[in-house]
């Protein structure tokens, strides 16, 4: 038989995060770098 609580989820077990490392903004061209992929879609991104 098993431990673990089934009506709490196993992910409030885990371990903390560590504090992002990027400045927050809206603008998608700030911060970490988009896939290739994802660049002719720049232009139509935005805060509306």
């Amino acid at each position: 038989m098993s431990d673990e609580n089934p009506l709490q989820p196993p992910w409030l077990n885990a371990p903390p995060v560590e504090e992002y490392p990027f400045e927050d903004s809206h603008d998608l061209r700030v911060g970490p770098k988009l896939h290739p992929a994802l660049d002719g879609f720049l232009p139509y991104i935005g805060v509306w």
